[in-house]
């Protein structure tokens, strides 16, 4: 459990004002969400150097990034919808 923990980060990165989402939006980053100044997501392959660098090229502008750690149940109602997503 500590390693399926351990992958699995809320992401969200913050903007004067959000970019549309990319294209070449990876496939890790699950459920993608966008406001007028944040974009959300979770990261299902979380690395610190790994997710701020795809971060920064996907990115330029983006003013703060934050990576919060996700209790277990979180994780399970994320992968659960996401696979929801993919069937419908």
């Amino acid at each position: 459990m500590s390693a399926l923990s351990d992958h699995f980060r809320e992401i969200e990165v913050t903007f004067d004002a959000a970019p549309p989402l990319p294209a070449d939006w990876p496939a890790s980053w699950l459920r993608p969400e966008s406001s007028a100044a944040v974009i959300r997501s979770t990261d299902s392959r979380y690395d610190a150097e790994r997710t701020n660098a795809e971060i920064h090229a996907r990115f330029p502008g983006f003013r703060d990034i934050s990576a919060t750690p996700m209790p277990l149940r979180s994780i399970f109602v994320t992968v659960a919808k996401s696979a929801q997503g993919v069937a419908a």
